[in-house]
């Protein structure tokens, strides 16, 4: 009996698979890319332009839209789905990544651009490698950034209890975490930092030369690294110090 259900179960999952149903969609230019209504978006960067569109059935399936408006391709539902959508992507270039309502985007590859703006709200989800001279990262809502970043300016606004993981490396970095946010940015190595925590929010940074500290209402900012100048505001409190870290609160 047990060998029965076994076999049965995976007679069912290989059913389900095989109902996806796919197309390849062409395309118009475009540099920027907005996502929502929980579709899943999987990027990799070739000198190729490709679109690749999957959903649970073909009533979904056309009801996943892909349409491009001034450069900017829209990737949404004109329904709710009953099952997961995605669509796979193939760019030479990128510019700005909008992704909100549940959304998820991943990359099969390094992302090197020479300016890139990532922005995710209302518990959207990006993992993946950028590479960009100027990186900018703006999370919302719940939102959840984990990736490996390469840039000579970067800057990170994480708010509404939104979290980051980053590692890398940056020349000059400047981190704001606020309303319950937590940057975990420990691995990400910068030359210059300033860091601005407040609403119970945590950072956890590494820092070569200069940091700048902004902390408030209880908030926790800490850093590895040996600074040659800290800068801390007046009514900080340290509340570990060594060769290592300081933590502030």
């Amino acid at each position: 009996m047990l060998k029965i259900i076994t076999q049965l179960s995976m007679f069912l999952v290989g059913t389900l698979a095989q109902s996806q149903v796919s197309e390849t969609r062409e395309m118009q230019h475009f540099s920027k890319i907005v996502v929502n209504d929980g579709v899943e978006l999987v990027l990799t960067q070739s000198g190729t332009s490709e679109l690749f569109a999957q959903a649970p059935d073909a009533l979904s399936l056309n009801d996943l839209v892909t349409e491009v408006k001034d450069e900017t391709l829209f990737v949404y539902t004109k329904d709710e789905l009953e099952g997961d959508a995605k669509v796979y992507i193939s760019l030479s270039e990128l510019s700005s990544l909008t992704v909100s309502e549940n959304s998820q985007v991943s990359l099969t590859n390094e992302l090197n651009m020479p300016e890139l703006q990532i922005s995710l709200a209302s518990h959207s989800i990006f993992t993946g490698n950028v590479n960009a001279s100027k990186l900018g990262l703006d999370l919302k809502a719940g939102s959840f950034f984990s990736g490996n970043v390469t840039a000579r300016e970067f800057s990170a606004s994480i708010d509404g209890k939104s979290t980051a993981r980053l590692s890398g490396w940056a020349a000059n970095a400047t981190i704001n975490a606020a309303h319950g946010s937590k940057c975990f940015a420990k691995t990400l190595y910068t030359s210059i930092s300033a860091l601005d925590a407040s609403g119970n929010s945590q950072i956890a940074a590494n820092v070569e030369k200069e940091v700048l500290v902004k902390i408030t209402e209880g908030s926790q900012i800490s850093w590895a690294g040996y600074p040659t100048s800290t800068t801390l505001p007046e009514d900080a409190k340290i509340v570990k110090s060594n060769t290592t870290a300081i933590s502030g609160i």
